[in-house]
């Protein structure tokens, strides 16, 4: 079982230089806390923690959800989940019914890892006819879970429409999903077909 360590070093006061007359301040040695928390095998685990109560507010398997929306009124940003090696092409000015396929020549992207709303593979997509090809990646017993082409029909301060389906178009469904601005994203599974509410209240986690 593979755990990881968070050390947290909390100054309780800060020594400052003093004008000649002042009285010195004696330093205080800042509180030292370890806490130890449980990724499982394989890292499958996300974890949510507060530093302030040293406290797992929420944990869920990282196979748990696919893509995540930005919550906020003016978001538009939709974000792949890393964790699971999944990877996205686009394809621009095609019929939804007609994509059914990719091939060697397909040209995949990421998410940039340094977590900026900029860099997100799906990019900025309002105002055009992209249609996006998801590479799922892999579950937690390392099988492919296979691909899902989208489209994002609309976006509002509230909420997304989306439209989804599998390559040979079974299972198309159009999904309407709601801002929620208790949290940074909704997270949204096509195994589910619904939202993953495993994500604590953004107030309540570091």
């Amino acid at each position: 079982m593979k755990k990881i360590f968070i050390l947290i070093l909390i100054t309780l006061s800060i020594l400052y230089a003093c004008d000649k007359g002042e009285i010195p301040i004696d330093l205080i040695e800042p509180e030292t806390i370890i806490s130890q928390i449980s990724l499982e095998s394989d890292y499958k685990n996300e974890v949510f923690y507060k530093l302030k109560n040293s406290s797992v507010m929420n944990e869920n398997l990282k196979t748990d959800w696919d893509i995540c929306f930005n919550n906020g009124s003016d978001g538009f940003h939709i974000m792949l989940n890393s964790s699971t090696f999944s990877k996205i092409t686009l394809l621009q000015n095609e019929n939804f019914e007609n994509v059914t396929s990719i091939d060697d020549s397909t040209i995949w992207k990421w998410d940039n890892p340094n977590g900026l709303l900029e860099s997100t593979a799906v990019g900025d997509y309002r105002n055009t006819n992209n249609i996006y090809i998801l590479d799922r990646g892999y579950d937690i017993s390392n099988v492919f879970q296979g691909y899902k082409k989208f489209i994002v029909d609309s976006v509002t301060t509230t909420h997304y429409i989306i439209t989804y389906a599998n390559l040979n178009n079974s299972e198309t469904i159009t999904k309407k999903i709601m801002k929620n601005s208790n949290t940074n994203n909704i997270r949204y599974s096509f195994n589910t077909n619904s939202i993953c509410n495993n994500q604590p209240n953004k107030e309540n986690w570091d």
